[in-house]
């Protein structure tokens, strides 16, 4: 059983794990150790992680493009382990057409990832809309930062999002973040079929992962750890030790992501 291996410190090799949260190179406000690719890369051996889909930090911040060669590059590295979320910057909008045109011809595109949080610009602004014409029209997974009741990113703020661009998928990273914003989040995802959240979290709620599945239901539910920020082996716990049952904890660690990318 899955929670038998992990607290037995065995890595999870018996079943699909995809992390669909981490991150690539180094964020001037906060020390990671182990945070270059072939560390992660190790770390994810330790623990059985299969595959993981990973967003560069420098696109998240000040230069998209040099983020995404860098990320191309570590995908080209690790084919096999690696899935790349390309980022945009919105306050540059007119650039973003060409510059996913450009990533899908050089390194292929199969999810997006957005940070409105670090950006400082709202999510449902017309900044962001050729992104998510782009994700609609190519049906691309988007991975948004999402947040309680931020201005920015709040989860409220993807329900009429996910309405008008059907054709993208969008997942809410860290679930909102707090108790509030994980209520906020369940309440949006249930509205939406084309809204998932990710389990990455710096705070531990008591039978939060219980609460998602019995909400909107395991299919929805997708495992992430926010690695190098957040230790992975953590958040791999809180699915192994959930009160839910092993097809539950399946469908989270892996099935569901591979769904989602077509795989």
């Amino acid at each position: 059983m899955i929670r038998d291996r992990v607290t037995s410190g065995l890595p999870l090799d018996d079943v699909p794990v995809v992390d669909c949260h981490g991150h690539l190179g180094s964020w001037q406000l906060l020390h990671m150790a182990r945070n270059t690719v072939d560390d992660t890369v190790e770390t994810m051996d330790r623990l059985g992680i299969d595959t993981l889909c990973l967003s560069p930090f420098l696109g998240c911040f000040c230069d998209f493009r040099r983020g995404n060669d860098a990320l191309g590059e570590a995908v080209r590295r690790y084919p096999d382990r690696l899935v790349g979320q390309f980022t945009v910057n919105p306050h540059y909008a007119d650039e973003i057409n060409a510059e996913l045109d450009r990533c899908q011809r050089e390194y292929g595109v199969r999810m997006l990832k957005i940070h409105p949080f670090c950006h400082e610009y709202p999510v449902d602004r017309e900044g962001y809309r050729p992104l998510w014409a782009y994700a609609n029209d190519h049906r691309l997974v988007v991975l948004s930062h999402t947040w309680e009741s931020d201005p920015n990113c709040g989860p409220a703020m993807f329900g009429p999002i996910a309405a008008d661009y059907p054709g993208a998928t969008i997942i809410l990273a860290h679930a909102g973040g707090t108790q509030e914003g994980c209520r906020q989040t369940i309440e949006v995802v249930r509205a939406h079929d084309n809204l998932y959240l990710d389990t990455a979290t710096s705070q531990l709620h008591v039978a939060m992962i219980e609460r998602f599945v019995h909400e909107v239901g395991p299919q929805r539910v997708l495992f992430g750890s926010d690695i190098p920020l957040l230790d992975p082996a953590a958040q791999l716990g809180r699915i192994a030790l959930a009160e839910i049952e092993e097809a539950d904890k399946e469908m989270i660690l892996g099935q569901n992501a591979h769904r989602l990318l077509g795989d």
